[in-house]
C-alpha cells in the first residue's frame, strides 16, 4: 500500500474512535476501539494487571495520553497489544457499520492516500493497524510511503525507461501488477481486453521485474502448469466443508476457463449477483445478498439447514438451463468468494487488503477469471 502523507499511530485510532462513537458519549470512542485491539479483552486487565480504583484512574490518563498521541506508545505496551490483537474481532466489528459509516471511514483514511472502499475497508483498518503495531514494537511512530534503500538497492534513475513509462501510465492500477503476471504467463501470445495486460506483456522479462520493483510488488510465481493441482485442492476444501455436492469443474473446469477463451470482453456489471430472495426470507433480511454472504451464513449457522452453497445458487440462478455465459459468470463468482471465505475461516494465514482486488478494478469476465487464478495461487500453492 502506498501513503502519500505520514500517518501517525495517535491519526489512525482516533480515525477510528471517531465511528465508534455512541451519541455524545466521547469517550466511547476510545473505550471501544482500546478493547477492539486487544481482541475484547478488557484494556487494563491486559495492560496493567491487578490494580486499585485509584491506579486505575492514574492508567487510564496515561493511556489516553498514548491514544491522542501527547505521549509516545512504549514499546512494550505495544507489544502488548500486538499479542492480544485478534484480527477476525476486529474484521468483524468494522463489517458491521452501517454503510453511510463505513463511507465516512473511507473518505478519512484517502486523506492519507489510503485508497479503500467500504466491501475492503474493515480488513484494510486490520492491516494498517497490525503494520502500525509491528513499527511501534521497534519504537517508530509512523507509516510512511518512502522507499527503504541500503547500498545496494537501484535509485530511480536507474531504471529503464519503458518500465517507468509503464508504471506512470498505469500508476492508479498498482493492484492489477499480478494479473499482469499471470495474463503473461497463461496468454503470452494472445490479445487482452485490457490494454494494461498487453502492454505489460510487451515488456522484456527485466523490465516486467523493474515495473513490480519501483512499484514495491513481488511476483505471485504463477505457474500455468499447476492449475489444474490447485483446482483440485480447493475442490477438497469444497468437500470438507460441504460447499458443494454438484461436480461444476467438470470436464476440466471448462465453465471457469471459458470466461477468458469465450467472455473475456464481457462486462461483470450486466449480470447481477444479487438475487438470492429464498435466502432473504430465511434470514429476514430485507435485500438481496451475494453469494459470499450467503457462504459465510451457512458456515455460521448450521442449525438452518440450508442447503450448500453451490447447490443453492444452482437452483436459485437456474444454472441447469440458463446461457452459457451466466453459467460461467456465476462459476468464476463462486470460486472466487468460496476461495475468501475459505481461507479467512480455516487457513492460518487467512487473506488480507492486499489481496481483495475491488470492483472498479474487476470490470470484465477476463479481470475476474485472472482474479481467481490469483487467488488459487495464493491459497492453493
Amino acid at each position: 500500500m502506498v501513503y502519500t502523507m505520514y500517518m501517525q499511530f495517535c491519526d489512525y485510532i482516533q480515525i477510528l474512535g471517531k465511528y465508534f462513537e455512541k451519541g455524545n458519549n466521547k469517550g466511547s470512542g476510545f473505550i471501544d476501539v482500546a478493547n477492539l485491539f486487544l481482541g475484547g479483552k478488557d484494556l487494563l486487565d491486559v495492560l496493567y494487571g491487578d490494580i486499585d480504583f485509584d491506579e486505575q484512574n492514574k492508567k487510564i490518563k496515561q493511556f489516553y495520553k498514548y491514544y491522542y498521541g501527547i505521549r509516545k506508545l512504549p514499546k512494550s505496551i505495544a507489544r502488548e497489544l500486538l499479542k492480544n490483537f485478534d484480527s477476525q474481532l476486529f474484521v468483524q466489528s468494522l463489517s458491521q457499520m452501517p454503510t453511510n459509516t463505513k463511507q465516512g471511514l473511507c473518505e478519512d483514511l484517502r486523506k492519507y492516500g489510503i485508497r479503500v472502499g467500504e466491501k475492503s475497508v474493515d480488513t484494510i483498518c486490520s492491516d494498517l493497524y497490525y503494520k502500525f503495531l509491528n513499527k511501534l514494537t521497534q519504537g517508530i511512530s509512523e507509516c510512511d510511503n518512502q522507499i527503504q534503500n541500503d547500498s545496494k538497492t537501484k535509485t530511480i534513475k536507474d531504471y529503464s525507461k519503458e518500465a517507468k513509462a509503464f508504471c506512470i501510465e498505469y500508476s492508479d492500477y498498482d493492484e492489477l501488477l499480478p494479473l499482469c503476471e499471470i495474463a503473461t504467463k497463461m496468454h503470452p501470445l494472445e490479445k487482452n481486453y485490457r490494454k494494461m495486460y498487453n502492454d505489460f506483456k510487451l515488456l522484456d522479462t527485466k523490465q516486467q521485474k523493474e515495473v513490480f520493483e519501483l512499484k514495491e510488488r513481488e511476483f505471485i510465481k504463477f505457474d500455468p502448469n499447476k492449475i489444474e493441482t490447485l483446482l483440485k485442492r480447493y475442490k477438497e476444501d469444497l468437500d470438507k466443508y460441504n460447499l458443494s455436492t454438484r461436480d461444476f469443474l467438470y470436464d476440466g473446469a471448462k465453465y471457469f476457463h471459458r470466461a477468458f477463451e469465450r467472455y473475456k470482453d464481457r462486462l461483470l456489471a450486466d449480470y447481477n449477483d444479487r438475487i438470492y430472495e429464498k435466502h432473504m426470507n430465511l434470514f429476514d433480511i430485507d435485500m438481496p445478498v451475494d453469494i459470499g454472504s450467503y457462504i459465510v451464513d451457512y458456515w455460521e449457522n448450521p442449525q438452518k439447514n440450508m442447503l450448500p452453497p453451490m447447490d443453492f445458487m444452482w437452483e436459485e440462478c437456474n444454472l441447469g438451463s440458463c446461457d452459457e455465459a451466466k453459467m460461467v459468470f456465476y462459476v468464476n463468482n463462486f470460486i472466487m468468494w468460496s476461495i475468501i471465505i475459505i481461507c479467512n475461516k480455516t487457513k492460518p494465514f487467512g487473506f488480507s487488503h492486499e489481496h481483495f482486488l475491488e470492483d472498479y478494478h474487476q470490470t470484465t469476465f477476463e479481470d475476474r477469471y485472472y482474479y481467481v487464478l490469483y487467488l488459487l495461487t495464493i491459497a492453493y500453492s
